[in-house]
């Protein structure tokens, strides 16, 4: 449970649970794997939340902004 992702900390976690989903089922990823992507689309999320910024309204300028 310490490793466990906080599925409710930002307003995109059906999002993040959809996407978690579909690197298990679809594309058959390790437990690891799927656990530092979580990771990384968690923060992504939580960068979003911090800044105000919809998901619907997300650009590569933010996605780029997010990676640097």
């Amino acid at each position: 449970w310490l490793h466990e992702v906080d599925k409710a900390r930002h307003r995109n976690g059906v999002e993040l649970d959809a996407y978690e989903t579909w690197m298990r089922s679809d594309r058959g990823l390790s437990e690891e794997t799927i656990h530092d992507y979580r990771v990384a689309a968690d923060q992504f999320f939580g960068l979003l939340a911090r800044t105000e910024i919809p998901l619907v309204s997300v650009t590569i300028v933010d996605i780029d902004n997010a990676i640097s």
